[in-house]
């Protein structure tokens, strides 16, 4: 069982909650993540669903995708530019690490 599930927790659960934290978090509605717009603050948003899917409950590209309507590949982009980000930007470190301790 991937470290950040519970074990009545099912894997559809889990994204539900992940995108419904980040969304918390931003000040989003989940119609805004889920939306095909790319304003900076919304791309953010999907990619650290994106890390935290993966990272946290080791979600396949192409799941997550699923989950926010993206193809694998753009999930992958988001997905490093998320650890890129994660090791260069200290405001997006601190919104994972806040977004984990929820998690």
């Amino acid at each position: 069982m991937p470290s950040g599930m519970t074990s009545t927790e099912t894997p559809a659960q889990a994204g539900v909650f992940v995108v419904s934290a980040v969304c918390q978090r931003f000040r989003l509605s989940e119609a805004d993540l889920y939306s095909q717009r790319r304003l900076p603050m919304l791309v953010r948003a999907r990619w650290l669903v994106e890390y935290l899917m993966i990272e946290r409950y080791g979600w396949s590209q192409p799941r997550v995708g699923k989950l926010l309507g993206l193809h694998h590949t753009s999930v992958l982009h988001g997905y490093r530019r998320a650890q890129e980000l994660r090791r260069t930007d200290q405001t997006f470190y601190e919104h994972i690490e806040e977004l984990e301790k929820l998690l």
